[in-house]
């Protein structure tokens, strides 16, 4: 009995691990409570200033408006607090429902088109009601993350 709870033990401990090294840096979506609350208004802006206040981010969805439980994409462009196109950065972006408690059922992909566009492939919001956005800034020494919201609507029958 003592083998078979270290060995049921043991396989939890590793699948917990596979899950984390698969998500990276949105491991959980605890992690994203760490930030400051912002009223939802505010963040449902398609540009935000990073939480250190270091760079702007501005999303496009496509298809816009982004549509329920199907694949979407989003075109990211990054900018300095000057105004200028931040390259050579690396993003990372995911997304969760904070009032569920849970997010995506797929891992986006982040692709670096050069002079600050980003294109981000494998978005899929499978529920109606409250998204956030989280894409985070990885560029000369600094990690700072954006937040969007985003509130979809049930599709008229």
């Amino acid at each position: 009995m003592l083998n078979k709870k270290i060995t049921l033990a043991a396989l939890l401990s590793l699948s917990a691990l596979s899950v984390g090294t698969l998500l990276g840096p949105f491991s959980a979506s605890a992690q994203h409570q760490n930030y400051p609350k912002v009223n939802e208004a505010d963040r449902e802006n398609r540009s935000q200033i990073t939480d250190n206040k270091h760079y702007r981010v501005i999303y496009t969805p496509l298809p816009d408006p982004i549509p329920l439980n199907q694949h979407f994409r989003l075109k990211l462009t990054v900018q300095n607090a000057e105004g200028k196109v931040v390259e050579n950065a690396k993003l990372y972006v995911d997304a969760d429902m904070p009032s569920h408690n849970h997010g995506m059922n797929v891992k986006p992909k982040v692709k670096d088109l050069g002079k600050g566009i980003f294109e981000v492939r494998g978005m899929l919001f499978h529920m109606p009601g409250y998204w956030e956005i989280y894409v985070l800034v990885d560029h000369a020494g600094k990690k700072e993350k954006a937040t969007f919201g985003v509130t979809l609507k049930m599709s008229p029958r």
